[in-house]
């Protein structure tokens, strides 16, 4: 499954985001890519009986001219 994402907020930007499942229907991964197609965000989640087990996040983001980015690691009980 995927969306294209136009917006005005911070000028103007085109996000394209796809989403993949597993055959459970639980969302493994996501992946945002700009216009000029760069990542710029990414989830990956892991489940174990069709519970959420981890997650990571990554997202970039353009701030005074410079790309700035992060990864956050959860883990769930």
């Amino acid at each position: 499954i995927s969306e294209l994402v136009e917006s005005k907020f911070h000028g103007y930007q085109k996000n394209y985001t796809e989403y993949h499942y597993d055959s459970k229907g639980n969302m493994v991964e996501s992946t945002i890519h700009d216009a000029s197609e760069t990542l710029i965000g990414r989830t990956i989640q892991e489940f174990s009986e069709d519970k959420l087990i981890s997650s990571e996040h990554f997202e970039a983001i353009l701030s005074q001219g410079q790309i700035q980015h992060y990864t956050d690691y959860y883990t769930y009980e």
